[in-house]
């Protein structure tokens, strides 16, 4: 069987269509997963915030929230406006990433003045000030060191999952575009062998 060039170019238009298909399908997943999970985490900081009556812990559940629905609805783009769409899911890495280097940042700078007696429920309070031969600065400084490697820790997990899914963007869209340009390219040669 004998296919001619124009048969090959609509199979190759076809394979082209569904390759970005899937590219979109999976972006959407990652992106509202992901999306929808940092919303719901950002909204429990956000009523933790509130029964703390902590407005700095208030402030980044609601900068969290809004990272968050900005990824998931992000996804809506990517049949309109790969680009926009592209950016608007790279700046929410972005922000997410800085919004936590910032608040573990301050909470490491808080370090220097640590109450450990703040962190103690009140039961464990009066068992370790009931307690003999406690030495509340080996406690104190337990406590710092903790604190310090979670913040620490925290910056480098954002880093790493921030920046991988910041990667993961780029590349997935910066293909999806290829196709799309190509597809393009494709049907002016087409409209222009027809007239």
């Amino acid at each position: 069987m004998h296919y001619n060039g124009n048969y090959d170019k609509r199979e190759l238009g076809v394979t082209k269509q569904k390759d970005a298909a899937e590219i979109r399908r999976k972006i959407k997943s990652v992106a509202g997963k992901n999306g929808w999970g940092i919303a719901v985490a950002g909204a429990l900081g956000v009523i933790y915030g509130l029964w703390q009556m902590d407005i700095f812990g208030m402030l980044v559940g609601s900068g969290v929230v809004l990272t968050g629905w900005n990824e998931a609805h992000a996804r809506t783009l990517l049949k309109s406006d790969i680009g926009t769409a592209r950016t608007a899911l790279r700046l929410s890495q972005i922000a997410l990433f800085l919004i936590i280097t910032i608040s573990a940042l301050l909470g490491i700078h808080g370090l220097e003045n640590l109450d450990t007696q703040q962190y103690l429920s009140g039961e464990m309070k009066n068992f370790i000030l009931g307690a003999p031969n406690v030495d509340m600065d080996a406690l104190q400084e337990l406590l710092r060191r903790g604190l310090l490697y979670t913040y620490l820790g925290a910056i480098a997990l954002s880093l790493f999952y921030q920046g991988g899914l910041f990667l993961y963007y780029t590349r997935k869209t910066s293909h999806l575009i290829k196709l799309s340009k190509s597809g393009q390219s494709e049907e002016v040669i087409n409209r222009e062998n027809l007239e």
